[in-house]
């Protein structure tokens, strides 16, 4: 999954990811996903597991960024297919 979102935003954006959060479940710290990270030069920041308290200003951030790009997208009435425009254009400002 991680791969695929790699590949969408630098194919739509233009860019790659530098930093990754995450919190410290299995998924996100296995073996094959630990190699794409360290071949792609990701860093990879863990949070503890189930600690809400930590977890949401990551989640918040999240959220106001898929937000931000839905408002843009529909109050601009830009067709969906833009979707990637959007998103390197929020995460510009």
């Amino acid at each position: 999954m991680i791969q695929s979102l790699y590949n969408n935003i630098k194919n739509q954006c233009g860019v790659s990811i530098q930093n990754m959060h995450s919190d410290n479940t299995r998924e996100y710290v296995s073996h094959s996903l630990q190699s794409f990270i360290t071949s792609h030069r990701i860093l990879h920041q863990t949070l503890c597991a189930h600690a809400p308290q930590k977890n949401g200003v990551v989640e918040q951030k999240n959220k106001h960024f898929v937000e931000t790009t839905h408002t843009l997208l529909i109050h601009g009435e830009i067709p969906q297919y833009f979707w990637g425009y959007v998103v390197h254009s929020v995460l510009s400002n």
